[in-house]
This record gives C-alpha cells, structure tokens and sequence, in this order.
C-alpha cells in the first residue's frame, strides 16, 4: 500500500472520528440541556406553588390541624397529588400516609373534641393517631423545602425555600415548649 493510499485511509479514519466525537458532545450537551429543563419544570410546578401558598400566609396558618379543620387543604393536596412525580422519595411516602391515614384521624379528632365542647367539657390532649398525622405532615412541609433549597443550589437560584424551612422550625420549637 502505498503513502497515497494510506493518507486517503487516514482522512477517511478520522472524518468518521471527528463525526463519532460531534456525535457524541452534541448527545451530552442535548443531555445536560435536558436534565437542567427537567429540574426547572420541577421547581416552578411544585416548588414555586408551594412556596407561594406558604409565603401568603403566616406558617402557623397551614398548620395541618387547621387547614382540615377550616375546609382549607384540598388546594394544598391538590397542588401536591397533581405534582407527586416530582417529589422525592421521602416526600412522597409522607404525602402518602397524610392523605390515607392522617386526615382521618386528625378529622376524627375534631369531631371528638365538637362533642367534648357541646356537652361543656374541657378538651382532652390530641391523641396519638392525630399527633402522627400533625407531625408527619409537618415533616412533609419541612422536606419539601428542603428539596427546593437542594433544587434551587442545582439551578444556581437564590434558595428562597430556606427561609420558609427555618420559620416553620422556629414556630414548631415555639410550639413544642
């Protein structure tokens, strides 16, 4: 094989590699391009609403006992269940016992302590299934912005989430003494 043949099989060689190689830094770029999509669709479909219906009002406002108890949560789960596959795993396992087991029971709650107050009784402490369900919904509000803050460091945004997070510690440290 002679010098000519071989420089015509190199060119050749090194045009696919050149193809090979854009191929290739074209699929990650197109791949990063995505994940960074993902995380934002995530962010403004559940975290900026969420934040949002937090930031209006005072956090002892959401507090699980009274959203129930004032006809008040179905936007909150509304907003959660049509958002669940953004969630992470912790969250969505919270989520899940808040909806099948905790409302019951801090509904079952409110309705022994109406008739502990139509018959002019004093009301008695929650009881345990209502306190689960309270601190477990608590839990859930408390991990949801710790995923937004997690999320907003990725996207290289201002983690707004965090001092909604340290306001909601600080009002269940106040309510816990």
């Amino acid at each position: 094989m002679g010098v000519k043949n071989k420089i015509y099989l190199a060119s050749i060689v090194v045009s696919f590699i050149s193809v090979f190689v854009s191929y290739l830094l074209g699929q990650l770029a197109a791949n990063k391009k995505f994940k960074r999509d993902q995380r934002y669709l995530r962010y403004n479909s559940l975290y900026i609403p969420l934040m949002e219906m937090l930031y209006k009002q005072r956090i002892g406002k959401y507090d699980f006992y009274n959203l129930l108890v004032f006809d008040k949560f179905q936007p909150f789960e509304k907003l959660l269940i049509n958002n669940v596959q953004f969630m992470g795993k912790k969250s969505a396992k919270k989520l899940y016992f808040i909806v099948h087991q905790g409302k019951s029971a801090v509904i079952k709650q409110n309705s022994h302590n109406l008739e502990l107050l139509s018959k002019g009784q004093t009301l008695e402490p929650l009881s345990p299934e209502a306190q689960d369900a309270i601190n477990e919904y608590n839990a859930l509000i408390e991990q949801l912005l710790l995923e937004a803050e997690k999320l907003a460091k990725q996207l290289k945004l201002d983690p707004i989430s965090e001092p909604l997070r340290l306001a909601l510690q600080k009002d269940q440290n106040c309510q816990s003494k």
